[in-house]
């Protein structure tokens, strides 16, 4: 008994140590990788409540329609990596927005997290502004392409350990 509790003991000092809980990367099954994406932007999405969202498969409509102006919001060396197709840099939302007065704006970064807030904020300044749902990740998830400079890549930027839940066959980088 003594000996199980000393390595369960060991286990958890080594997990905490690396950085919290182990990465899901290690799950070879892409759908258990995007319910976690799910999950893990549900749970962040309490801290918005109300805003105004949109699914990948969505946007990725949106697009090809032109109908849509996408702004990443993570920070310079995340966008250094990969960005969506037709991103424009977070900085640029406001101007943007007005020069083009009611017309709306998709917002993301890795999870969703980030960009919800700024959606908030947008909202609350009267900017038509969306969330992707999920972020980059749920986009890789849903069949996204990414980009590197124009050119594609299955490399992106996942931000961190935990959040290491790319569809197999791309890089996580972080």
């Amino acid at each position: 008994m003594r000996r199980y509790l000393a390595i369960t003991v060991l286990a958890l000092i080594v997990g905490v140590g690396l950085g919290g809980p182990p990465s899901l990367a290690k799950e070879p099954d892409d759908d258990t990788r995007r319910t976690r994406v799910d999950q893990m932007y549900e749970s962040y999405r309490q801290e918005f409540p109300g805003i105004a969202e949109v699914s990948a498969d969505t946007l990725r409509q949106g697009l090809q329609a032109g109908q849509i102006a996408l702004f990443d919001v993570r920070r310079e060396a995340e966008r250094r990596v990969s960005t969506l197709p037709r991103a424009r840099q977070g900085q640029d939302i406001e101007a943007w927005a007005k020069d083009h007065p009611g017309q709306g704006v998709v917002v993301y970064c890795t999870i969703g997290y980030r960009s919800g807030k700024i959606v908030r904020s947008l909202q609350q300044a009267g900017i038509t502004a969306y969330n992707l749902k999920g972020g980059i990740l749920a986009w890789v998830h849903s069949g996204g392409p990414l980009e590197h400079d124009g050119t594609p890549t299955n490399r992106i930027h996942v931000y961190g350990r935990k959040w290491d839940l790319a569809p197999v066959g791309y890089e996580a980088v972080w």
